[in-house]
């Protein structure tokens, strides 16, 4: 039987890079990283903070905020999630934005019907899921 620290060290574990724990802001104290996504390239990371602030890093350059958009939501972010030429974030304040990822300009913005949503996804349609076990698409 394999102790419980040993679980944590099996050689089927793939690492991405080097292992980095840095702070998301150094004179942040009471921020605190939320939901976080890498895209499928592995080249970037998306962060939601406590802040209702997303962040998006090249992973490749020391973690370095490539964009920071500051107020992106009025309430807590429940989830993000990148694309190849988008960036969608849902909140409890109702909202789904669209964000370009070059630029950090949003793009777009869907209304819930003011009430909170909790996951977004995106294929053929923009999927979101909210209260009352409602799920919209755009």
């Amino acid at each position: 039987m394999e102790a419980e620290s040993d679980l944590f060290l099996s050689t089927n574990t793939r690492h991405f890079g080097p292992s980095v724990v840095a702070p998301v802001d150094k004179d942040a104290g009471g921020i605190y990283v939320l939901k976080q996504v890498v895209n499928p390239e592995r080249t970037h990371l998306v962060t939601a903070l406590s802040d209702e602030s997303i962040r998006v890093y090249d992973i490749e350059r020391e973690l370095q905020p490539l964009l920071n958009l500051t107020q992106a939501h009025e309430k807590t972010i429940n989830q993000v999630v990148i694309g190849e030429n988008r960036i969608l974030s849902c909140s409890n304040d109702g909202l789904v934005k669209l964000w370009d990822p070059r630029s950090g300009e949003l793009t777009g913005m869907m209304k819930n019907r003011n009430k909170e949503v909790y996951s977004v996804s995106q294929s053929r349609y923009i999927v979101a899921g909210g209260a009352r076990s409602e799920v919209a698409f755009w």
